[in-house]
């Protein structure tokens, strides 16, 4: 029998989600999709291959889901501002260094919705907020907003 850990989603509606030993998310009885959540980020205009440094706000423990931009571009999460500072300059297909402290490096080419599986799971090393450093680098020159669904952990 597979070990698993059951997680409250919320304490006023008793929904939980079960991870089980082979690391799936299973839905249990009485959840819900209402226990999605969804948080955008938007840059300001850039020049095709610029890029904006920034927080997104999900949660200070979080496992995203999916994830969209409204434009092709590469999307950087991290567990630390200082992290993403000393990962701005890293290129595509480079390797990060051990400990890096980056939770997701994604390269959009459309605007439809990339469903992540296995879940990314991350988490705000500064501190007990869930304002999640991000980088976002546009393909093309002009904004982008970028759409996540995820679960969070208080």
């Amino acid at each position: 029998m597979p070990y698993v850990v059951t997680a409250k989603l919320s304490a006023d509606t008793g929904n939980t989600l079960k991870f089980g030993a082979d690391g799936g998310l299973y839905r249990a009885p009485g959840a819900s999709a209402a226990d999605l959540l969804t948080a955008t980020y938007t840059t300001a205009a850039l020049v095709a291959g610029g890029s904006e440094q920034g927080l997104v706000n999900l949660a200070w423990g979080y496992r995203l889901l999916d994830i969209a931009t409204s434009a092709p571009a590469r999307v950087r999460l991290y567990t630390t501002a200082a992290a993403r500072a000393a990962d701005v300059t890293r290129g595509v297909g480079t390797t990060p260094g051990y400990g890096a402290g980056l939770v997701m490096d994604v390269l959009t080419t459309n605007t439809a919705t990339l469903n992540l599986a296995p879940e990314v799971a991350g988490h705000n090393r500064d501190g007990s907020n869930g304002a999640i450093p991000i980088t976002v680098t546009a393909s093309n020159a002009g904004a982008v907003t970028v759409t996540f669904t995820y679960l969070g952990a208080a």
